[in-house]
């Protein structure tokens, strides 16, 4: 057998630990016999440029987690407001090492890990994707990548305030279509009937012109006001999930939200100030610097607003009916419920039938446990709430994480062949054990 080789580059949140490049087959192989057919996924810590962290990314990180000195020194700009815990894909933040002025080596890109090192996850779903991914998601991930991969991507965000008023581009194959699931175990402070409302969609009454005359109003002092012209809608805590289709626009509030879409991370702002102390706002090319070239050719200026509005679906954003259009209520999924196990499923799409979203929440009480038979896809799992085991993993919700080198256990990949046998789930805390199945993009779920 040939030598391994390792990446001279280090995951920037895990300093000391090798990242390995060659040999995927045994790797995948070492991944899955500890994991039981679970392979262990760390999270990965990403932070956008007009974003700041907020309680639940502040309540799980160390202080000198959040503003590490060695990352000041080597990243110009890392505002940590977002916990990736599956993706396979480039993402765009805008932190960039100072020394080479590039993005951190496979910034938020997931990688398996076993025997104290790192391997990339799309490389072990390259040495058998069937048996990582399933026949039918490999299928399906062909037709629409072009090559086999998951097609999920899952994280959480926290703002300390609202988000930036964007959307998400629609052109295929770059369409970007997003589902938000705010968690009650993530949330524990906050009430059934919190006030911390979402901005979504446009006021009805506004017109063209309305949006237009704010967009033209970009880096004035007191920002250009897109948000007079918003609806505002409240997202329920753990009771169901919201879509997002491409082109509507929404300003998460400062609430800890789990999300899945999928694998595609772009994005056009349209508020030009996030942050009173912002000076100067947000540029046009930060706004917009992230959308893809199919809507935004090489050489379009991101300040060409009428360009923009022909990009925008106003129709969908004056919707007087988004919340009941795109608000999924949970469902029980009774044939995963036991005793002492509570299971609901919240899907979006036709059921049954080919589901565009389907994340499956298991809860089970101390002591309890289960085994998951008849998922209908391979897929990420992670934890809200205490501690146990998926298959042959041990994991749990840790807090006061440092970019340390330690290695969180609160997250892993379900493989195909572990989905097939079925997913063992045991909780062995003194509090529920919260785990939530992001499963694959068109799932056929009866």
């Amino acid at each position: 057998m040939s030598q391994i080789t390792y990446f001279e580059e280090q995951l920037l949140e895990y300093p000391g630990r090798k990242v390995r490049k060659s040999q995927p087959r045994a790797f995948l192989n070492r991944c899955v016999n500890q994991g039981g057919g679970a392979i262990l996924i760390p999270p990965r810590w990403a932070a956008r440029e007009f974003c700041d962290p907020g309680l639940w990314i502040k309540a799980r990180l160390c202080p000198e987690a959040l503003t590490p000195a060695e990352l000041k020194k080597l990243v110009r700009m890392f505002r940590n407001d977002e916990w990736w815990g599956f993706c396979l894909i480039v993402i765009a933040t805008g932190s960039l090492l100072k020394k080479t002025g590039l993005p951190p080596f496979k910034e938020g890109i997931s990688h398996a890990f076993a025997s104290g090192e790192f391997m990339a996850m799309q490389d072990l779903i390259d040495a058998d994707p069937d048996l990582v991914l399933g026949p039918d998601i490999v299928a399906r991930s062909q037709e629409i990548m072009g090559y086999a991969t998951a097609l999920i991507v899952s994280k959480r965000f926290v703002n300390a305030g609202p988000i930036p008023f964007h959307f998400h581009f629609g052109t295929a194959p770059d369409g970007k279509e997003e589902v938000h699931d705010v968690i009650a175990q993530d949330n524990p402070s906050i009430p059934p009937w919190h006030n911390l409302c979402h901005a979504i969609g446009l006021d009805p009454e506004s017109s063209d012109e309305d949006f237009l005359r704010c967009l033209q109003r970009w880096g004035q002092k007191g920002g250009n006001g897109v948000l007079d012209l918003a609806q505002w809608h409240r997202i329920p805590v753990g009771t169901g999930t919201f879509k997002c289709p491409p082109l509507l626009l929404h300003a998460p509030g400062a609430v800890a939200t789990h999300e899945c879409h999928f694998p595609k991370d772009q994005h056009g702002l349209v508020q030009d100030r996030f942050d009173e102390f912002a000076d100067p706002a947000l540029t046009p090319e930060m706004a917009l610097g992230a959308a893809p070239e199919v809507d935004y050719p090489k050489g379009q200026r991101k300040d060409d607003w009428p360009y923009l509005m022909g990009k925008m679906d106003f129709d969908l954003n004056r919707r007087t009916d988004l919340m009941a259009a795109f608000f999924s209520p949970n469902a029980q999924a009774d044939q995963f419920c036991d005793d002492g196990v509570n299971a609901f499923f919240s899907c979006h799409g036709a059921c049954p039938g080919k589901l565009e979203t389907a994340i499956l929440r298991v809860e089970v009480k101390p002591g309890a446990k289960t085994t998951l038979r008849g998922l209908p896809s391979s897929g990420y799992c992670f934890l809200s709430q205490g501690k146990g085991r998926v298959a042959g993993l041990n994991l749990r919700l840790l807090n006061g994480l440092k970019f340390d080198g330690s290695i969180p256990r609160e997250g892993a990949f379900l493989t195909h062949q572990l989905v097939t046998a079925g997913v063992p789930i045991e909780n062995t805390g003194k509090e529920p054990f919260v785990v939530t199945i992001d499963l694959q993009k068109e799932v056929h779920l009866s």
